[in-house]
């Protein structure tokens, strides 16, 4: 799991550049092409949402949660999409469960 938090990381990272990238593009753009620009921005805003969202549940299913145990890691994943999907996908709804981890797991 950490080799996958490790590369959510690294796309997060990625995904913010071009974030930063494509807001200095936006204003130095003509107020035509603004319009185009501002509706791919939102489309990595929620591409940034997603990363976090995935981000959040490996974290918590790194913290300790069992693969039989993943139905309570779902409710970390803050995007309903998202959450819907994974649970879907794994055969599985979300179950009540504590709020997600903050920081770092501390294991004893």
């Amino acid at each position: 799991m950490s080799a996958l938090t490790a590369e959510l990381a690294v796309a997060r990272e990625a995904c913010a550049r071009l974030d930063g990238a494509m807001v200095s593009v936006l204003e130095g753009a003509s107020s035509e092409q603004r319009g185009t620009l501002l509706g791919e921005l939102h489309v990595v805003d929620r591409l940034n949402q997603q990363l976090e969202a995935l981000d959040t549940f490996l974290r918590r299913v790194d913290c300790g949660e069992s693969l039989l145990e993943i139905g309570k890691a779902l409710p970390a994943i803050t995007l309903a999409e998202v959450a819907e999907r994974m649970g879907a996908a794994l055969s599985m709804a979300a179950v009540d469960a504590p709020p997600p981890p903050m920081g770092d797991c501390e294991y004893f």
